[in-house]
């Protein structure tokens, strides 16, 4: 009898803990919904660097991301009545492929009608999974991708007032994703691939911020905010333009060095030394193919 009651007590205890690491279909099913997005996410574009005019980050591209907008469409048919945290995940995570195929306008219409930030969950020892990072800088990343992409990169140099707002709307995108970050720390390899492709859409705003204002300044505009007044340039050259312009594109770099430095140093954080060390030698490590784009982003920082 007491033999029956052990084997009893062992085979309740055995289905117990099967069930409970049981995963069901509609588990099953979000949990391909974010291995599909990892999947296209490590191949999604950012421009490699300031000089990349042509970059494909605001083309639209349909096909982007076709494979995971279908499963989260499926489950939303399949699943009508998710809980609503689940139902705002799913909307950070198409807003965020709008903005990395293209799309900013849409990512904007999905961050203003749809998404309720305060309702994305967060782990219980406060760090961040991928979504509610992404959801916490989901507003500085659209404003900054939308000026990113209606600016005629190719059409410079942007020495006119009308380029100021431009500038401020970046530096101020950059500056945001840039804190958020600061006190980030995950162990989770999606969230650390996201805060990685944060880190270089803050160092890409920042990078167009600081072109604008150096040209502003080259062409004689509002030097001082680059720290170069009139009274310097009066005092150096006096009415020797070469002086002045030479003193000018001195000021320039400065600012720039000084601007990208915080961002040099907070993508390094989520490279690792391999992948760091391989930028600064101008070799390509054996990485997947996404994740170059970030090593000539970190070089290109530090140069």
């Amino acid at each position: 009898m007491k033999k029956s009651v052990n084997f009893a007590l062992i085979l309740v205890l055995v289905l117990y803990v099967a069930g409970c690491a049981a995963i069901t279909p509609r588990t099953a099913d979000l949990q391909n919904v974010h291995q599909l997005y990892r999947q296209e996410f490590l191949s999604s574009a950012i421009p490699q660097s300031p000089n990349d005019q042509k970059d494909i980050a605001c083309q639209p591209n349909d096909e982007a991301f076709a494979q995971t907008l279908r499963a989260i469409r499926d489950y939303q048919v399949k699943y009508p009545q998710a809980d609503s945290r689940l139902t705002q995940h799913l909307y950070v995570l198409q807003a965020m492929i709008y903005l990395q195929s293209g799309r900013p306008g849409m990512a904007r219409l999905m961050q203003k009608e749809f998404i309720k930030t305060n309702e994305i969950v967060k782990r219980g020892n406060e760090q961040y999974p991928r979504d509610a990072l992404f959801a916490a800088n989901l507003e500085a990343l659209v404003d900054g991708w939308m000026v990113y992409c209606v600016l005629d990169k190719a059409g410079g140099p942007f020495q006119d007032p009308q380029f100021t707002t431009q500038e401020q709307t970046l530096q101020t995108a950059a500056g945001e994703i840039q804190t958020n970050l600061e006190s980030f720390e995950t162990t989770d390899p999606a969230a650390d691939e996201g805060a990685l492709y944060l880190s270089a859409s803050a160092a890409i705003f920042q990078m167009w911020a600081s072109k604008i204002k150096g040209d502003r300044c080259f062409f004689g505009k509002n030097c001082t905010a680059i720290g170069l007044s009139k009274e310097d340039l009066e005092n150096a050259c006096g009415d020797d333009n070469q002086c002045r312009k030479k003193k000018r594109l001195i000021a320039i770099e400065q600012m720039k060095t000084k601007d990208l430095a915080a961002y040099h140093k907070l993508l390094s954080r989520f490279l690792s030394e391999t992948e760091k060390r391989a930028a600064e030698a101008g070799e390509l490590p054996e990485v997947p193919a996404g994740r170059w784009r970030y090593l000539a982003l970190y070089d290109s920082l530090g140069q």
